[in-house]
């Protein structure tokens, strides 16, 4: 399962032996020190749902966690259930998503490219050459080699399918 920080979630579990009014249902997600427990609502059916706010999941560092739902009847009858790793990925719209040396290089080449650049992004130094010092066909080139490792980058990080496939999206009120 993946979860993206500062998005909303929800999910429903059930338990047979703990389907009755007096169980309780807790979700646990745990990363080393980081701990969070969410309490599950017992519904009509037997169910517990358990919701993720947005507040609640933006303090969720990214990595790698593993969850698990504790079943509880008081004192006298408790099971642990595992519901194995769970990725958490960064909030992609949060400004503490710091960039990459690969996406730094990739904008600065960008703006290079465009000709926006400032003095300073024209220092940045690619291998054994500097942005300023590079003719557009060598920019370019090393354009698509850092456009291709920033895909890469996203990929392994989870945040990306990426495939080159334009995909038209369409919101109905």
């Amino acid at each position: 399962m993946r979860i993206v920080a500062g998005d909303s979630f929800e999910f429903v579990s059930y338990h047979p032996d703990f389907s009755d009014q007096e169980s309780q249902a807790v979700f646990i997600l745990q990363k080393d020190a980081n701990i969070y427990t969410f309490s599950g609502e017992r519904q009509d059916n037997g169910n517990f749902l358990f919701k993720i706010s947005p507040s609640e999941s933006s303090q969720f560092e990214p990595g790698e966690y593993f969850g698990f739902i504790r079943y509880s009847r008081g004192t006298s009858k408790a099971s642990t259930i595992s519901l194995g790793q769970i990725t958490v990925l960064p909030n992609p719209a949060s400004s503490d998503v710091t960039a990459s040396h690969i996406k730094k290089i990739l904008l600065a080449l960008e703006a290079a490219i465009e000709g926006r650049a400032s003095r300073t992004d024209l220092e940045y130094q690619i291998g054994d050459k500097r942005i300023k010092h590079m003719t557009l066909e060598e920019l370019y080139k090393a354009w698509r080699l850092y456009k291709e490792l920033y895909k890469q980058e996203l990929l392994a990080k989870g945040l990306s399918d990426y495939t080159g496939n334009i995909v038209k999206v369409r919101f109905k009120e």
